[in-house]
């Protein structure tokens, strides 16, 4: 993605990396998940299977937005004017990108306090919230289902933040 000898980039490099990131990011979770949640009924037909498409692409650019945080204003918005038209064509189909977003951050967050309060924790909130908009999630799935969509989407979190520390932005 980045060239490794390159340690300086400007926000606008960055902020692009970061956004063909989040298209690759979303398409290997809608590739991976797609067989798993067709299996559990979740994806019947081509309208469920667009909005599970789509949902994944909110998922990773509120993902980019949360890992890299304020401090990186500059290249969150590069990734905010490449995913503007996305959002855009988006709106009034589905849940609005705020409630979504704080959706997820209202999750996030229960989960990191359950994870400070105890390090046996194993808080599953960001895969159940991402589920709820991903597939309309709302009766128990089995488990391993919820768990693997928290871990992998920590996973990809976690990738962001070690890409960031990586670089120096001009």
């Amino acid at each position: 993605m980045f060239n490794l000898f390159k340690k300086k980039v400007t926000a606008q490099e960055y902020g692009h990396q970061m956004w063909l990131f989040c298209c690759d990011s979303a398409e290997n979770f809608y590739v991976t998940f797609k067989p798993k949640f067709q299996a559990e009924g979740y994806l019947k037909n081509p309208t469920t299977d667009r909005k599970f498409m789509d949902e994944a692409m909110h998922l990773h650019i509120w993902i980019i937005s949360c890992a890299l945080g304020i401090e990186n204003r500059n290249v969150l918005d590069v990734v905010n004017n490449f995913a503007m038209t996305f959002i855009t064509e988006q709106q009034g189909k589905q849940v609005s990108i705020r409630d979504r977003y704080a959706l997820y951050y209202q999750a996030y967050s229960k989960d990191m306090e359950e994870l400070q309060k105890s390090k046996y924790a194993w808080p599953q909130g960001l895969g159940k919230a991402a589920l709820q908009c991903l597939v309309n999630y709302k009766s128990p799935s089995p488990e391993f289902i919820e768990m693997e969509v928290q871990v992998t989407l920590l996973d990809t979190m976690n990738v962001v933040r070690k890409m960031r520390a990586d670089v120096k932005i001009q």
